[in-house]
C-alpha cells in the first residue's frame, strides 16, 4: 500500500467518525422532517423520470428514512427494489420490495426484503452513505457493499441529509461516484 493510499483510507476513517457524530446530534423531530422533505422532492424529480424500476434502501435509525417515497413508489406501480446482504458471498443483491411490512432483519439489523424475486437490473438506485460531495463524491460505512452494486446502474443518486454535505470526500479507485445528490 503506497502512502497515498494509506492517507485517504485514514481521512476516510476520520469523516466517518465525523459524520457519524453529526448525525447522532440531529434529533429526532428534525431528522423525520428532513426526511420527509427530501422524500417529496425525489418523488417530484422521479415523476420526471423514465425508469420503472427504481432501486431504494430501507434506513437505519440515524439515516435518511425514505419509507414514505418507498409507499408512494409501491402505490404509483413502479418496481421498488432493495438491497438483501449475504455476508458469507460478500453479496448484495436487489430483491422486489411488496411492501414495508413484509422484511426482515437481516446483517446489522438492517431490514431487508424478503427473498422473493431477485431484480437483475436496477437502472436508477437512491444510495445511503455517511457524507457526499457535489463532485460526486460517497463515503458509505465501508466495505464496498454499494460501491460493488452501484456500478452496474445508469443513475445514483447519493440521499442523506444537508450536515452530510462536505466540501470534498476522500476516494479511491474502486469507490464509485453518485449523479446526484439528495
Amino acid at each position: 500500500m503506497t502512502v497515498a493510499c494509506d492517507e485517504v483510507i485514514e481521512q476516510k476513517k476520520a469523516l466517518r467518525l465525523e459524520m457519524k457524530a453529526r448525525r447522532a446530534m440531529m434529533d429526532e423531530s428534525a431528522r423525520a422532517r428532513a426526511s420527509w422533505s427530501l422524500c417529496h422532492r425525489i418523488e417530484s424529480w422521479l415523476a420526471t423520470r423514465p425508469e420503472r424500476i427504481i432501486g431504494v434502501y430501507l434506513a437505519r435509525p440515524q439515516e435518511m428514512c425514505l419509507d414514505s417515497l418507498i409507499k408512494s413508489l409501491l402505490q404509483s406501480g413502479r418496481t421498488v427494489a432493495a438491497p438483501r446482504v449475504d455476508v458469507e458471498r460478500g453479496e448484495m443483491t436487489f430483491w422486489r420490495l411488496e411492501n414495508l411490512e413484509e422484511v426482515e432483519i437481516g446483517p446489522w439489523n438492517v431490514r431487508q426484503p424478503l427473498a422473493n424475486q431477485k431484480i437483475e437490473e436496477v437502472p436508477l438506485i437512491l444510495a445511503p452513505g455517511l457524507a457526499f460531495d457535489r463532485a460526486g463524491g460517497r463515503l458509505g460505512t465501508g466495505g464496498g457493499w454499494y460501491d460493488r452494486v452501484l456500478r452496474d446502474a445508469q443513475t445514483v443518486v447519493g440521499v442523506g441529509f444537508d450536515c452530510q454535505i462536505v466540501p470534498r470526500v476522500p476516494v479511491e479507485a474502486h469507490d464509485y461516484p453518485v449523479q446526484f445528490v439528495g
